[in-house]
């Protein structure tokens, strides 16, 4: 399902002696997870146009949070690896559930940031 997006992703090869921690690894499943959920169709259904744009927002707020923790020379075959796309993709409703809790906790927090701008813009233009 999700193995041509890994593919894209250049995971073919690679051992790192860079740390992958848990976190790292949390995130990926996230970001798999997303990916997934988008391709499988879920119920029977595909996914609308705009689940599917929150869907991609989704595992780009992920791998964008992966990707910040590790060096660019990490490979994201070390982090991201083949029995943690097949786990994903047998375990995709358990995976996602706390993903997306995850990722309304961001939208909350995007809206919180966005009074604080707004507060801002009133006392500057005062």
């Amino acid at each position: 399902m999700i193995w041509s997006a890994v593919a894209a992703l250049g995971l073919a090869s690679a051992a790192s002696a860079q740390t992958v921690t848990e976190q790292d690894r949390a995130d990926a499943r996230c970001f798999l997870s997303a990916l997934s959920f988008k391709a499988t169709k879920p119920n029977g259904e595909p996914v609308t146009a705009s689940q599917a744009a929150v869907l991609d927002m989704m595992s780009a707020f992920y791998i964008g949070r992966l990707r910040s923790r590790q060096p660019a020379s990490t490979p994201t075959a070390a982090i991201i690896t083949s029995d943690m796309v097949r786990d994903v993709d047998t375990r995709l409703s358990k995976v996602f559930g706390p993903c997306l809790e995850g990722w309304k906790q961001y939208g909350v927090d995007l809206g919180e940031t966005a009074k604080i701008y707004k507060i801002v813009e009133a006392e500057l233009t005062d």
